[in-house]
């Protein structure tokens, strides 16, 4: 893909490659930032979808989605680096990842912060409806929103 800049967009599989600055990118978006070793647990599983969206040879964003128990698959982790937020590459993600799943499960969940209210609009705008409220979810007691989006 080629950006009117001249810029090159790539969406990809994850390689172990990528994984350093995923985790600087991971550290940047999240409060509560999942470890290295959790990368490469799901890098190196076969009931993964793990996207990165890369920029000019770097990695601006990724999207985890476990599709292993067949019934329902689980949008695991998706981020973007800050100062490429609100340009389009997270549903871009979001999209490539549909892609991939659909016809493998009916039905995505995910879980996410009743406090961040730009997540929820961005899963809301994709389709997804909160489905319930996770207590306590958060290592600091924050509850999250439990939301799905049929297939």
């Amino acid at each position: 893909m080629e950006e009117e800049s001249g810029s090159h967009i790539l969406i990809r599989d994850c390689v172990e490659k990528d994984l350093a600055e995923i985790v600087e990118l991971e550290k940047e978006s999240f409060k509560f930032p999942y470890d290295l070793g959790t990368f490469i647990y799901f890098l190196s599983s076969d009931r993964t979808v793990f996207l990165v969206y890369e920029l000019d040879g770097s990695v601006e964003g990724y999207i985890i989605c476990d599709i292993g128990s067949g019934h329902e698959g689980v949008i695991v982790s998706i981020a973007v680096s800050p100062e490429r937020r609100r340009m389009g590459l997270g549903s871009a993600l979001l999209d490539a990842a549909l892609s991939r799943i659909r016809g493998r499960v009916p039905k995505l969940v995910l879980q996410v912060a009743r406090s961040d209210e730009g997540a929820t609009k961005f899963y809301r705008i994709h389709g997804f409806v909160i489905d319930g409220i996770l207590p306590n979810y958060y290592p600091d007691g924050e509850d999250a929103y439990l939301m799905t989006r049929n297939l």
